[in-house]
């Protein structure tokens, strides 16, 4: 999908990029202008973004945004340091054919949108805008799905942001950026370390052992139904 946009672009010769997932929608018909006349008149900035609306799926509730509070002017410093406080359907890029070409280099990964705020940002300041134009759907998707896994994605989020780090040019926000991943690298050890203890403790316990010699008369029927 990512490179039939760019190559749409590019066709068209179009100056920005807008991102908004088959979930998310729009809720403003003049974000995208509010959007581009921003950055038709400041020439500094190469990202533009505003707060949404939080949907919860499963409860059909609307909240506002639930993502960290920033200021209305940012760098690539504060998203290197702080994670991302971007949603996707709320950033407006100013096009770069060198960006899609690091992306390219990066790959298929699942903090796509993360990687490119990064990239782009590299290029020029971010703008936050302060209107709500967009909602962001809650409880679906790679990471708030019922299938998420909190461990599995910041394992990905790491090999993402490790890739990502080796094609920055800005040497400041290389190394933040490494500083975070190596933050959120610590935690992710920690959580299963914990989890290995408490897997130890259970196969050691008393419980544990005195039900697999209960149940070790009845293995012969899995081995039959296996067959």
């Amino acid at each position: 999908m990512r490179k039939i946009i760019d190559t749409a672009i590019e066709a068209t010769g179009a100056p920005y990029i807008a991102l908004c997932e088959g979930d998310d929608y729009w809720t403003d018909p003049h974000k995208l202008q509010k959007q581009v006349e921003f950055l038709e008149t400041n020439h500094d900035f190469s990202v533009c973004f505003h707060p949404v609306m939080v949907l919860n799926q499963a409860t059909g509730e609307i909240k506002p945004d639930t993502l960290k509070n920033v200021s209305s002017e940012t760098t690539i410093y504060d998203l290197a340091t702080y994670s991302n406080y971007i949603h996707t359907p709320s950033v407006i890029y100013r096009y770069s054919p060198d960006v899609r070409k690091k992306l390219e280099q990066i790959g298929n990964v699942v903090v796509g949108d993360y990687l490119s705020h990064i990239l782009y940002a590299e290029r020029g300041k971010i703008k936050k805008l302060p209107d709500y134009m967009a909602v962001y759907r809650q409880g679906v998707g790679i990471w708030t799905g019922p299938n998420s896994n909190y461990n599995d994605n910041y394992l990905r989020w790491i090999i993402a942001c490790s890739k990502l780090s080796s094609l920055l040019q800005d040497k400041k926000a290389q190394r933040l950026l490494e500083e975070q991943v190596d933050r959120f690298r610590k935690e992710v050890l920690s959580e299963l370390e914990i989890y290995v203890k408490q897997y130890n403790q259970v196969r050691s316990s008393y419980a544990y052992r005195l039900g697999k010699f209960l149940l070790r008369p009845f293995s012969f029927i899995g081995h039959r139904i296996s067959k």
